[in-house]
């Protein structure tokens, strides 16, 4: 296994962030 270069790590931890924010208003909604 290569070790995964840490833009890619940083760029999944950017979606997860996009998408958190993303359905914090929903939550907040419920």
């Amino acid at each position: 296994m290569a070790v995964k270069p840490l833009g890619y790590i940083r760029g999944i931890g950017r979606q997860r962030n996009a998408l958190k924010t993303q359905f914090e208003p929903l939550k907040a909604i419920d």
